[in-house]
């Protein structure tokens, strides 16, 4: 079976739609070691480095499959174009569809949904560009620390924990000069960076792990941020949780509701805050999560029994059963 693997070089090739092309970068390393463990696992696979180049090859050099590897930060639907000119091509396509990936890319209306469905979230509020008195009326209200985020940001892109109300006002005025949306304060969470990798499609899900982020001493991270994310990224360890503890139960059953109530497919990565006490808030459900060893997708980087080419070989062998192909 050959996959074929869909990226966008932002480095030769930019888009309008995708700003701040920078923080794109990591994917180019992540879609090359998704090639390798695909291969490593008996598949063909093709990397496309745009869509101008997967659309002109793709009649010359078909694919049974594609794999979409293209995020979009800070508008409200371009998560979902990918998928949307997919569908309408009928080419099947492993991960979620446009539905999913529009509706998560607001973090504010994903956070709606969970509270919903009874999933604790952290307080949070959104302020536009407009806003100016609101933003001053805030300013004075809001608890600090806080956590400020774009409501369409992707990748943790000037996601910052705000300490005192200077820092607050000057980084308000930042993010709203940026024309990258409108901004989601949240209220922070003090405790644990914990992560939930799940592959398979609703409601035949499965839960890798429940992990905890944490430095390289073991110590909770702040918050999971760009600067782990990055150039920081070694040192950053995962530590699988134990999933008969109380708080974690509350963690997958929490999962397990919105991954059934909004249908997601293949692959998804849930984010949430776990206080002192125990109770677990969610922050976002990713239907486009980074797979890359040494990530959530990589269990043996945690400890467990089972490699990042498997995983990725599992979640292939979903989408394809899906579609009625075989391998």
């Amino acid at each position: 079976m050959r996959i074929g693997i869909l990226f966008q070089d932002t480095e030769t090739k930019k888009i309008s739609w995708q700003k701040n092309h920078k923080i794109y970068n990591r994917t180019a390393r992540r879609t090359k070691e998704m090639a390798k463990a695909l291969i490593e696992t008996g598949y063909e696979a093709t990397i496309f480095f745009s869509l101008e180049e997967f659309f002109s090859k793709v009649i010359t050099e078909p694919v049974d499959l594609v794999f979409p590897c293209i995020e979009c930060c800070f508008e409200r639907n371009s998560n979902g174009f990918i998928s949307t000119l997919l569908q309408v091509k009928n080419i099947p396509f492993i991960g979620n569809d446009s539905y999913i990936n529009t509706i998560t890319s607001d973090k504010y209306l994903f956070k709606n949904i969970a509270k919903s469905l009874g999933i604790r979230t952290p307080k949070s509020t959104l302020l536009h560009k407009q806003d100016s008195l609101k933003s001053i009326k805030f300013i004075n209200e809001i608890k600090i620390p806080c956590i400020l985020k774009y409501q369409y940001g992707s990748m943790s892109y000037h996601t910052v924990k705000v300490s005192d109300i200077e820092q607050l006002k000057e980084q308000i005025s930042f993010m709203l000069a940026q024309d990258n949306g409108p901004i989601l304060c949240e209220e922070y969470i003090e405790g644990k960076e914990i992560s939930v990798p799940v592959i398979g499609t609703a409601p035949n899900e499965r839960i890798l792990a429940v992990i905890e982020y944490t430095d390289s001493s073991q110590n909770p991270l702040d918050i999971y941020d760009d600067f782990w994310k990055g150039e920081n990224d070694s040192q950053v360890r995962l530590t699988a949780l134990n999933e008969s503890l109380p708080s974690i139960n509350k963690i997958i059953n929490s999962v397990h509701k919105i991954y059934r109530y909004l249908n997601y497919k293949d692959y998804a990565r849930f984010d949430f805050r776990l206080d002192s006490k125990g109770q677990p808030y969610i922050l976002e459900g990713n239907p486009l999560p980074a797979l890359a060893y040494e990530s959530a997708f990589d269990p043996i980087s945690y400890g467990r029994n089972i490699s990042f080419s498997t995983v990725l070989s599992q979640i292939t062998e979903n989408a394809a059963k899906r579609y009625g192909l075989s391998k």
